[in-house]
């Protein structure tokens, strides 16, 4: 069983309303009421699930209405290797697509996060080339 096989058989057995398509997942969120899905999911190269709430949910709170730990959804040396540096192109692909949904709907970006969006952008730029 995948990663995000794990997040789907949560989410069915929340009774969530889901549509997989491949490696990518869109629901209602676990963490709050929907009437409409906002949750989406998908996988990087490596299997790991990386996932957004539309409404703003905190990963926190929906690792926890999923019953899962972070290690069931990410390899360890993953986990690390993100949180310092990183380098999977699908990982800029999905920064830089949640970042630029959250402005075009009217949101602004942190500090943090928007330092985030720059440097995957010029990865994405650079691997261009």
């Amino acid at each position: 069983m995948s990663r995000l096989d794990l997040v789907e058989a949560s989410l069915l057995q929340m009774d969530k309303k889901c549509v997989r398509r491949g490696d990518r997942i869109t629901a209602q969120c676990p963490a709050h009421d929907d009437r409409e899905p906002s949750f989406v999911a998908s996988t990087t190269s490596d299997d790991a699930v990386l996932f957004h709430c539309y409404a703003g949910c905190s990963g926190a709170s929906i690792m926890e209405a999923l019953g899962l730990r972070w290690d069931q959804i990410k390899p360890h040396d993953r986990r690390q290797q993100m949180f310092r540096r990183p380098r999977d192109p699908s990982y800029d692909e999905c920064v830089c697509g949640i970042a630029e949904a959250d402005m075009r709907q009217g949101k602004r970006l942190n500090q943090k996060d928007l330092q985030t969006y720059r440097q995957s952008l010029l990865r994405q730029h650079r691997s261009a080339r």
